[in-house]
């Protein structure tokens, strides 16, 4: 049967999944949950009869497709059998079959796109668990044992500051400069270790993008270092911190991506 006599309706309305249930035979299984068998159509006031098609319906089968939870999730409905007689009990046992199949499917469909979805979460769940693993005990020995360089040789507090001359290690050295310039160790009483392995770790968790990268992040925080320093801010230490803080970890785990790539 072809679409435009599907529901015996020749407008494409009245058979699209997000129509309105327009044949009141279908409405009434939908919302019964009754199998209908109709021997006669046109004397059924639940049949809406479209005469411009020029299809005559003249028997009706309709049954309710259910999921795994007999939860009715759509209307299944043939039309006329092709030796002309109404449709019998066989034929109602045979079609009831055909609706079980179909409520298996779209509910295996539905049960696979749940599923599709857990195992996207899942491996996006792995990878940042992957990226986010903490400095090793040699890695912070190396940190903390190095010399830290002085923030005039680095030009650390100009806004002309150059960071592409410096490396990855470079960079956490000078970030130490910045805590020790600030006098946040001191007045927050930090222990050293802990703060080069936090500073190693933030590193880590960069991922290797375009600019949403550690550079950038570095950079963005010389810029407020030098803010802090120039700009006589009335600020208390912990805004300061919180600030230069928040400027270093503000782009943590970024995909290179923009919200809508991510949310596709």
């Amino acid at each position: 049967m072809t679409n435009s006599l599907c529901n015996g309706h020749s407008n494409p309305i009245c058979h699209t999944g997000d129509a309105k249930l327009t044949n009141g035979i279908v409405e009434h299984v939908a919302m019964t949950g009754e199998n209908v068998n109709v021997i006669d159509a046109e004397t059924d006031t639940r049949f809406n009869i479209d005469h411009s098609s020029g299809f005559r319906t003249k028997s009706i089968l309709c049954l309710p497709i259910r999921d795994n939870n007999t939860k009715i999730i759509g209307v299944a409905q043939i039309l006329n059998r092709t030796d002309g007689f109404p449709f019998d009990e066989h034929d109602e046992r045979l079609f009831e079959a055909f609706t079980l199949f179909c409520g298996l499917g779209i509910n295996n469909t539905l049960m696979f796109n749940e599923v599709s979805k857990a195992m996207a979460t899942q491996k996006v769940a792995l990878e940042v668990l992957s990226y986010h693993a903490s400095a090793s005990q040699q890695e912070v020995e190396v940190l903390k044992s190095a010399k830290v360089p002085d923030k005039r040789s680095l030009r650390l507090s100009k806004f002309d500051f150059d960071d592409f001359s410096l490396k990855a290690d470079e960079m956490t050295k000078a970030s130490l400069r910045i805590f020790l310039d600030m006098g946040l160790i001191q007045r927050f009483k930090m222990d050293y270790e802990v703060l080069c392995r936090w500073l190693l770790t933030v590193r880590r968790n960069y991922r290797p993008v375009a600019y949403h990268n550690y550079r950038h992040a570095f950079n963005v925080m010389q810029v407020m270092y030098t803010v802090l320093k120039t700009a006589n801010l009335v600020l208390t230490d912990l805004e300061q911190l919180s600030l230069l803080v928040a400027c270093l970890c503000h782009d943590l785990d970024h995909r290179g991506t923009n919200n809508a790539f991510q949310e596709k």
